[in-house]
């Protein structure tokens, strides 16, 4: 069976509701993190991303563009901190998170941010560092849970679960668990960074 999958920016109002109530599926009932901490106000300058199979919201994850002072022309070294990474549960392990991942790097680049970070449960370890993530620093807790800081090796930036190859056209494909994940990004939509189609067969 042949599923296809497609990453892209939220921009509907249905987006927002259906991120928001994945959410709350996974971090409020799953892992009972109070909902006043769960939604906070970086959601409200945040670029939301979201994971669809057919009209459903299966995975979703947010970046908050951080400024500060530094070198350069502007004055201003942008970097961004990815947060409220959730896959929907009947659908983990078959590469969501890594297509999302995978679509915000890219979309990371095209806004010229010198790094992304994150805080990553520590249960997400080496999922983040299976994707280039380095975790810094010590343990701290957020809502309760163990965290660590993790920053992208910019050694990966290009890579993906550093397996992947990609052709000039966008084709690739990659060994995910169990599954054989193959995807093809249109050229077109590629090239603005509007949306990524991936496709899975098991």
């Amino acid at each position: 069976m042949v599923v296809r999958l497609t990453v892209r920016i939220a921009e509907k109002q249905e987006d927002f509701f259906r991120l928001i109530r994945l959410r709350e599926e996974v971090f409020v009932i799953e892992q009972g993190v109070p909902l006043e901490i769960e939604l906070d106000d970086e959601d409200d300058r945040a670029i939301h991303f979201v994971a669809i199979s057919g009209r459903e919201v299966i995975g979703t994850a947010r970046l908050v563009v951080k400024g500060r002072s530094g070198q350069g022309k502007s004055g201003q070294r942008k970097s961004g901190k990815i947060g409220r990474m959730a896959v929907r549960k009947d659908w983990r392990g078959k590469g969501v998170g890594t297509a999302l991942i995978d679509f915000i790097k890219k979309s990371s680049k095209r806004k010229r941010l010198i790094g992304l970070y994150l805080h990553a449960q520590e249960s997400a370890l080496s999922f983040y560092q299976h994707l280039g993530f380095n975790p810094e620093g010590d343990r701290f807790y957020e809502a309760g849970i163990p965290h660590r800081k993790m920053i992208l090796n910019e050694g990966r930036w290009e890579e993906v679960g550093g397996r992947r190859k990609i052709d000039k056209r966008g084709d690739g494909h990659f060994k995910c668990n169990k599954f054989y994940l193959t995807w093809r990004f249109s050229l077109h939509l590629n090239r603005d960074l509007d949306r990524a189609e991936l496709y899975y067969v098991e």
